[in-house]
């Protein structure tokens, strides 16, 4: 995977997708700050080690996004503090 670099961070987990970082005098998001915590769970594989634990008895084939989506979907979530999974 290649490495984007942005502000001193290298974020490695997005590809070939480029990042265009513009300051601002106010702040028009602040999930921004989720993507150094995407790398770090990359790294520790927390979320990775949550979704294997979980018990899903749903055909695997009939879902549309895996554990590990769903559950790093979630977990960041929590963190960003969404209310609810509609926030996503």
């Amino acid at each position: 995977m290649s490495s984007h670099a942005v502000g001193g961070l290298a974020f490695d987990f997005l590809g070939s997708k480029p990042i265009e970082l513009e300051l601002l005098a106010s702040p028009l998001t602040s999930d921004a700050g989720l993507l150094p915590i995407r790398q770090f769970d990359e790294r520790i594989r927390l979320t990775e080690q949550f979704a294997d634990a979980l018990d899903d008895p749903r055909l695997a084939r009939s879902a549309v996004q895996s554990r590990l989506v769903m559950s790093r979907q979630r977990i960041i979530g929590i963190i960003a503090d969404y209310e609810d999974q509609n926030d996503h």
